[in-house]
């Protein structure tokens, strides 16, 4: 069975008329994901890090382990 994946992109809303696409964020049936910001968001001279210690300003993905309680 091909595993299925869930996808949302994600937007910064600093200024509510003109929210700013600002990554993608992909999560599996296994709970593991990816986060990616997009390059337009990383040029920006406004851009900032989500979690600057889990997701820090760069290009490539993060990768996202969610774990059980």
């Amino acid at each position: 069975m091909p595993k299925e994946i869930l996808e949302c992109t994600v937007f910064v809303c600093s200024d509510p008329d003109k929210p700013q696409a600002a990554a993608k964020f992909a999560v599996d049936q296994q709970g593991g994901g990816h986060f990616t910001y997009g390059r337009n968001y990383l040029d920006a001279k406004q851009s900032f890090s989500f979690d600057p210690l889990h997701l820090p300003l760069r290009t490539g993905q993060s990768q996202i382990a969610i774990h059980d309680q």
